[in-house]
């Protein structure tokens, strides 16, 4: 070979090494460029991370602490209510018990005056009748329809009352003590049920 190519050869080399020098520094500087890019994208999805985690925990915390307060004050509210019912239902009993000693007042003293018998027994039905029909909405369906069915027994006997002759006074007392009582046991039942009392 001729040194003319030799020559040649080295000057094509020569020629090739600034590019050669370019491509080598274009690709570490791509694979350093790339590799930063990777760090900073793990960085910013850490934080990115992070921020979402903190909002998430903030806003549970928020929802827990919101929940906590609606079930205290569901609870507060169910407390005053059931308080409330245990008053009704126990007035309602107190004057059912009234009203039962009335009419079997009507029907045994004989001695008293008609009219004061009356008037006994109307006051006692009108005023169960007014405490009851108040509250009945703290009481089930299902009981209100028996307390109405007591209240009709006890207003049809008080219209037999009027002026009753002494047999009429012995069938009204007859079922008064026979039918009332098993409705006033019956009732007593479902409020020892509502007020929760077991034996």
């Amino acid at each position: 070979m001729n040194m003319n190519k030799w020559i040649d050869i080295f000057n094509g080399i020569l020629e090739l090494i600034p590019g050669l020098i370019l491509v080598f520094i274009v690709f570490f500087y791509r694979s350093w460029l790339v590799e930063k890019a990777k760090q900073i994208t793990r960085k910013d999805l850490i934080l990115i991370e992070e921020n979402v985690k903190k909002s998430f925990n903030e806003r549970l915390e928020e929802l827990k602490s919101t929940l906590a307060k609606n079930n205290i004050s569901h609870q507060v509210e169910f407390e005053f209510l059931h308080n409330r019912r245990a008053l009704v239902v126990v007035g309602i009993y107190q004057k059912l018990q009234e009203l039962h000693s009335a009419s079997f007042a009507t029907t045994k003293d004989t001695d008293k005056e008609v009219l004061e018998r009356q008037q006994k027994l109307h006051h006692a039905i009108n005023d169960f009748r007014e405490y009851f029909f108040k509250n009945k909405i703290f009481l089930p369906e299902s009981f209100c329809n028996e307390i109405n069915e007591i209240l009709r027994d006890y207003w049809r006997k008080s219209q037999e009352q009027t002026y009753p002759s002494e047999p009429d006074i012995k069938r009204i007392s007859e079922e008064i003590n026979s039918k009332i009582p098993t409705q006033l046991d019956r009732i007593e039942k479902r409020i020892r049920g509502i007020l929760k009392i077991e034996e």
